[in-house]
């Protein structure tokens, strides 16, 4: 008997068919998003053609910043149709993340071009132009906020909560944004095309109902999911902390393979209070009494959990569930799961799903391939060899580095008869081996649409092994910003000796 497809899967499935892949129709109404201010400024603004080129893609630059920083904040919403639209709630994030990077690119050379715009009238009248604080202050403060939020992310390394918090920045910078270009200051363009004047008007409510969502009404109104911690495990060699609880009241919904978030408290009396979360895997299935939940844990945060975990009567409180990683949602029945280390959490889920439910996935072919550095690293083998065992049509390898190198696609192409592009396929682990793998999947001829990732939330551990979509937009963001901090010192130096 095969599972019952729901609307939705069937329409995310129509949609990455036409789209080609995870994200590119998130992305297409982002550029879309971004047209469209511009097209009305093209149309509608007055006396164009006299304004000069520096000036008008000056302007330019500005709108499509405004855009992207609406739309940054519009992204950390975490909304249901995010995830609907960029693959999962992970791609969600690195969105997030590149869309970020390009406004800020834009918001420096914004000004940079209004500088080239009036050198003919003196280098002494364009050195005034990107002196901070000299001409529009509203829009420093908001840069700086920007510039804050992003750089201490690009180039530190910062735990998760702090990380959440200081994107909170960018909401204030949206909202500094919004007042001086529609509501403070007349002499932008907006001030002179209603249409434009509308359309950012909308768009930046988008923006501040998001903002306000985020900061100060989801952690208060969206429905949490009480449960009594169980048991605590922290697994070493896997670097992953192990969390069983069983529900007091309703359980939470979710399918095999998704995640949710997760806040932990050491006394019942605090559930109903501020909710601070991090994503946890789900690594038990669904149906069974108790949870099971997993995050990739070290020092500092590790022993937070074993204290709250030693507590008299400690308690996890559970909102989601986030996650396109499940075994029904492609079209394809047969599949090929890609593992790397701790990264094989929700094939947990779904291999036991798979042993539990063997009518439900009748005709599935699996191949879940674990890569780990060692053995000691391969999370809960035993568990995926007795499901193996249980369900025929799941078939379990353990690729140990130590022992036979990095594994390839070209090599794992071998373990399932070189059905590459006949399957649909997951990973889920590092970034370094999800952009990796991916790649290889792509020159090996799978389609983009036939391959789903779940990376992890949050700013990468290490840049190098970043989605390269995130590692270009830092490179081209590091050397626009260098450029505009150049210029900001050189013109205030300029104004003062002048």
């Amino acid at each position: 008997m095969a599972p019952e497809i729901s609307p939705s899967i069937a329409l995310e499935r129509e949609a990455r068919k036409i789209g080609g892949g995870s994200g590119l129709i998130g992305y297409g109404l982002v550029a879309l998003a971004v047209a469209i201010p511009l097209f009305i400024y093209f149309v509608a603004a007055p006396g164009l053609s006299s304004r000069g080129t520096w000036f008008v893609v000056g302007e330019v630059t500005g709108i499509a910043g405004a855009t992207l920083l609406a739309l940054t904040v519009i992204l950390a919403g975490r909304l249901a149709v995010l995830e609907w639209l960029f693959g999962d709630m992970t791609q969600v994030y690195v969105a997030h993340g590149v869309v970020g990077m390009l406004m800020f690119v834009m918001v420096s050379v914004h000004p940079m071009l209004y500088f080239f715009g009036t050198l003919p009238a003196g280098v002494d009248s364009a050195a005034h132009v990107i002196v901070p604080f000299h001409l529009v202050v509203l829009d420093w403060i908001s840069y700086l906020a920007i510039a804050t939020a992003l750089i201490t992310t690009l180039y530190m390394r910062l735990p998760f909560d702090r990380w959440r918090w200081i994107h909170l920045l960018l909401g204030l910078a949206m909202i500094l944004t919004g007042f001086s270009i529609l509501i403070d200051n007349a002499i932008f363009d907006t001030a002179a095309i209603p249409a434009l004047r509308i359309y950012l008007f909308v768009l930046f409510g988008a923006g501040l109902a998001s903002f306000v969502w985020v900061a100060l009404v989801r952690r208060y109104v969206e429905p949490k999911h009480e449960y009594r911690i169980v048991s605590v495990e922290h697994h070493p060699h896997a670097s992953a902390t192990e969390i069983v609880a069983e529900p007091v009241g309703r359980p939470i919904n979710f399918s095999a393979g998704q995640f949710a978030y997760a806040d932990l408290v050491d006394d019942p009396m605090h559930v109903h209070r501020d909710f601070a979360a991090h994503p946890f895997s789900i690594a038990s299935p669904p149906g069974q009494e108790r949870i099971s939940i997993v995050i990739e844990a070290a020092g500092a945060h590790t022993e937070q959990i074993q204290r709250i975990a030693a507590s008299d009567d400690p308690r996890a409180l559970l909102h989601g569930t986030f996650g396109r990683l499940v075994t029904e949602r492609p079209r394809l029945r047969k599949q090929l799961w890609l593992a790397g280390g701790i990264g094989v959490t929700p094939f947990l889920a779904m291999a036991a799903d798979l042993a539990e439910n063997p009518r439900r996935y009748e005709g599935y072919e699996v191949t879940l391939v674990l890569a780990v550095d060692s053995r000691e690293q391969a999370f809960k083998l035993e568990q995926l060899e007795a499901c193996a065992e249980r369900f025929p049509g799941l078939d379990v390898h353990l690729w140990v580095a130590e022992e036979r190198g990095r594994p390839t696609i070209e090599a794992v192409a071998e373990l399932v008869d070189g059905e590459l592009r006949e399957r649909a396929v997951m990973i889920s682990g590092p970034e370094g081996m999800i952009s990796s793998f991916a790649e290889q999947l792509n020159a090996a001829g799978v389609p983009r649409g036939q391959i789903r990732a779940e990376r992890s939330i949050g700013p990468p551990g290490h840049w190098q092994q970043a989605s390269p979509a995130l590692r270009y937009s830092r490179m081209i963001l590091t050397a626009f910003f260098a450029l505009f901090a150049t210029a900001a010192i050189a013109s205030t130096i300029g104004r003062a000796i002048s």
